[in-house]
């Protein structure tokens, strides 16, 4: 097939196309050449371990890694999963190969590992990956904290470390959002927390923009250890969720930590979701309701109109006349949106006449004058 005179521009398009159809990227990479080694980075892209004979297919992948070197340029989202045909210690616990393998991998991006895993068996200190930018802990059950028998950097993860000898990796046209997921991993998050602390230098996925935790805590201790990891990185959040497990057990259930709920931390925070479980509704007795109206209430109700006041306020909006803003919003918006509605001068604000809102205005220092239809502020 490579004798066909295909244009070596037309085959990296037609490889283009086929980007998330990975059957059809199968079928033509074994047409010739050219086309295999246009389709390995979509193909080794991202790779998954667990659902069908682990073991084999790790020692396979390590084995295709120290034979074609370049494929390790190529492998940025590694996803462990547990095995339902394992017996007894988990698949990671039987396999000699797993820590070779993330030794190689240097170019990882993601790093997703979902159990339940049991046993000290994830050796991530042997995972070597600067470029480390999303990383998802789920039902871990245990891993081996004590570093300093076992670790001359003292940190199971030490994620800084660039391999030697040093790789170029070309990374254009890549903009993934940093993530942090941590969810039933009490130890890992403990050992996470021994990284940071030895870490030369920043690890981009302790300045996430996403961040989802679990709401089910093991220990006292896994309540400081959110709260520490709350207090790395929760300058740069965006996108904060706090997740309830669906199929925790009640009677073994304990309130999480008030930390997760203190999202005035969060001077970023665009998006909250919180998945809250029923238990009983019972407003005052319920054991996470409570904590998350306390935690709405410290968020700084203004901080929204002000920022949409500097906004409006700009060059752009020179001829701008007016605002409508709904009667709930009118003390809010006067109270916050100084430039529009103090020092221009030029801008209304509208509401229908209502004595709460006239009220309201009073309180705030405003004078309005009436006119037909409702006040209005200049």
């Amino acid at each position: 097939m490579d004798s066909l005179a295909f244009p070596q521009e037309l085959v990296d398009h037609i490889i283009d196309d086929l980007e998330d159809d990975p059957d059809s990227l199968r079928a033509v990479s074994l047409t010739g050449r050219r086309w295999y080694r246009g389709t390995r980075p979509y193909l080794f892209f991202s790779v998954e371990l667990g659902k069908r004979d682990p073991l084999e297919r790790s020692k396979q992948l390590l084995k295709l890694l120290q034979t074609t070197p370049f494929l390790v340029r190529c492998i940025r989202i590694l996803k462990i999963r547990h095995s339902e045909s394992s017996r007894g210690l988990s698949w990671l616990a039987k396999s000699p190969h797993f820590p070779h393998l993330l030794r190689k991998l240097w170019g990882l991006s993601t790093l997703d590992i979902q159990g339940p895993f049991l046993g000290n068996m994830l050796d991530l200190e042997a995972l070597p990956a600067p470029l480390l930018r999303h990383l998802s802990l789920c039902n871990i059950a245990n891993m081996d904290a004590d570093l300093q028998r076992r670790s001359n950097t003292g940190a199971c993860f030490p994620l800084d470390k660039i391999p030697d000898p040093p790789c170029a990796l070309e990374v254009e046209g890549e903009h993934q959002t940093p993530r942090l997921e941590l969810s039933g991993c009490a130890e890992a998050l403990k050992t996470l927390l021994l990284c940071t602390a030895s870490s030369k230098g920043g690890l981009p996925f302790l300045r996430p923009i996403v961040l989802r935790v679990g709401a089910d805590i093991e220990d006292e201790e896994m309540h400081a250890a959110y709260k520490s990891i709350l207090d790395l990185c929760s300058s740069t959040v965006e996108d904060y969720t706090v997740l309830e497990d669906p199929a925790a057990n009640e009677d073994q259930w304990a309130p999480p930590p008030a930390a997760l709920f203190e999202f005035d931390r969060f001077p970023r925070l665009v998006d909250l979701t919180v998945h809250v479980n029923y238990h009983f509704y019972e407003p005052e007795n319920h054991p996470v309701f409570p904590l998350i109206i306390q935690g709405l209430r410290s968020l700084p109700e203004g901080r929204f109109w002000r920022n949409l006041d500097r906004v409006l306020s700009d060059s752009v909006f020179s001829k701008l006349e007016y605002v409508n803003a709904a009667e709930a919003c009118i003390p809010l918006l006067l109270g916050n949106m100084r430039n529009i509605s103090g020092r221009r001068g030029i801008v209304r604000v509208e509401a229908i006449d209502n004595p709460e809102t006239l009220r309201s205005w009073e309180d705030l220092g405003l004078e309005g004058n009436m006119h037909d239809g409702g006040t209005v502020v200049e």
